[in-house]
């Protein structure tokens, strides 16, 4: 794919997930993990040569097209989550967000819970695999491999739809309400 129109990315710090979501009619979307486990024992300098490689990583990936998409959704920082170093996490979520905006590509920061409600239709108490195996259905012919790739196209695809230029064809209301509220946020973005 030459040309997406959005790009969303799952944050981690052991495997984070890209999708790039273009025309059905034009290279479809395109899938990427990147990432490594860390020690809970390394050094600062260690620390933030593993951030930046991974930020590197996904940044990569978008130089990687002949052009860049015209808008990102990332999933917010989940300062909840049990494990790991929320304060590695939020480092890694802002480098990334850094090399975006270096790109003039703007971006919009979506919560996880309207992430699952555009996948499922449904909202919090959801395990990942149920948000991958809707996703998997829905797009049977991208190249999901993990839960982090299934939520960067979800991701994605709420960034197309928000452009006015569905991947999909038709979708349940229950799964659109996902969108309120961030049609206002994505005018200001773009």
């Amino acid at each position: 794919m030459e040309t997406p129109l959005a790009m969303g990315i799952d944050v981690s710090l052991t495997r984070t997930g890209v999708a790039f979501v273009g025309d059905p009619l034009d290279g479809g979307i395109e899938t990427y993990s990147f990432g490594r486990s860390g020690k809970r024992n390394e050094s600062l300098l260690q620390r933030h040569e593993r951030l930046k490689t991974l930020s590197d990583q996904v940044i990569n990936a978008i130089d990687d097209h002949m052009e860049h998409p015209r808008i990102a959704c990332i999933e917010d920082v989940a300062f909840g989550t049990p494990g790991g170093s929320t304060t590695d996490r939020a480092a890694l979520w802002w480098f990334i967000v850094d090399g975006l905006i270096r790109r003039s590509i703007p971006v919009l920061q979506i919560n996880v819970s309207k992430v699952k409600i555009y996948a499922t239709g449904r909202g919090n108490k959801h395990e990942k695999d149920e948000v991958m195996l809707s996703i998997v259905r829905r797009y049977p012919d991208a190249p999901i491999q993990n839960n982090d790739e299934a939520d960067a196209t979800a991701l994605g695809a709420m960034g197309a739809r928000l452009l006015g230029r569905p991947y999909e064809t038709s979708l349940p209301l229950t799964h659109l309400r996902a969108l309120q509220d961030l049609d206002e946020t994505t005018r200001g973005a773009l």
